[in-house]
């Protein structure tokens, strides 16, 4: 059993690795900053990731920063995958 310390509080997680439940928390806690881009820009993550792959983004910081945390949950979601289908 896989435990963590959150605060005051254990939070234990049967059957699933540190690292898998380390990659969740951190696909959770990447999502929410998604979401304030996402609410500031009135936009979808998924609709301005492909406007940003065609070009069709200017160059501001906000949006560095955005495709950044878009590609670091794709990368956390592949791991996630590979862990996931190792502990099958």
């Amino acid at each position: 059993m896989n435990c963590q310390i959150l605060k005051s509080s254990m939070i234990c997680h049967p059957g699933s690795s540190g690292s898998v439940f380390r990659r969740e928390t951190q696909i959770r806690q990447l999502r929410n900053e998604l979401s304030d881009f996402e609410k500031q820009y009135d936009m979808s993550s998924g609709v301005f990731w492909q406007r940003f792959q065609e070009g069709n983004t200017d160059d501001r910081m906000d949006f560095v920063e955005w495709a950044s945390l878009v590609q670091m949950i794709q990368g956390l979601e592949k791991r996630l995958a590979l862990l996931n289908a190792g502990n099958l």
